[in-house]
């Protein structure tokens, strides 16, 4: 699959704003460092229940085809360089490197981001309204935890669905 990066990409522009959230962007660097959770997967599946998809094991196998080889060769790399070049204990060329570091690997995120929306959107459906939306986002990211390996939290679903609940209102 090819990436225009100019493409619409409504899932990428949830994710930020999701992230940006309080306490989001740390508990979902937990689950990936503590977990392997694949964070991108998980905001996904907090996406789907924004356009009314339940993340059942179908599309989930499809989702981790689509994206593992491209997660292990490139995202996990980049993300180990950025961290190695930010907790080095050697002299670096400054901070443009780590800057072009993570620059990258938003960008290989964002192409990843872009063949998950492809899927979704593969099978369209309306967009849920208020509280039936936060209800279903529990089930899926409980569905996703679950498969991941991890125990669902009842704390992370709820501050999960308190965001996108801000976003909704914002």
């Amino acid at each position: 699959m090819t990436q225009d990066p100019d493409a619409v990409n409504p899932f990428w522009d949830f994710s930020l704003a999701l992230y940006r959230r309080p306490g989001v962007e740390s508990l979902c660097l937990a689950l990936q460092d503590n977990h392997g959770v694949n964070v991108n997967l998980l905001l996904w599946s907090c996406w789907l229940e924004t356009r009314t998809v339940t993340l059942d094991a179908d599309l989930l196998a499809a989702a981790q085809r689509l994206v593992q080889d491209w997660d292990q060769r490139v995202v996990t790399p980049l993300r180990q360089a950025r961290r190695a070049v930010r907790k080095g204990n050697w002299e670096t060329p400054g901070p443009s490197l780590l800057a072009q570091c993570k620059r990258l690997e938003l960008e290989a995120e964002q192409v990843q981001q872009q063949w998950l929306y492809q899927l979704a959107v593969s099978g369209e459906r309306r967009p849920a309204e208020g509280a039936a939306k936060v209800a279903a986002v529990g089930e899926n990211v409980e569905f996703f935890l679950a498969a991941a390996g991890v125990s669902p939290r009842r704390s992370a679903v709820e501050l999960l669905a308190g965001g996108i609940q801000a976003i909704d209102r914002g």
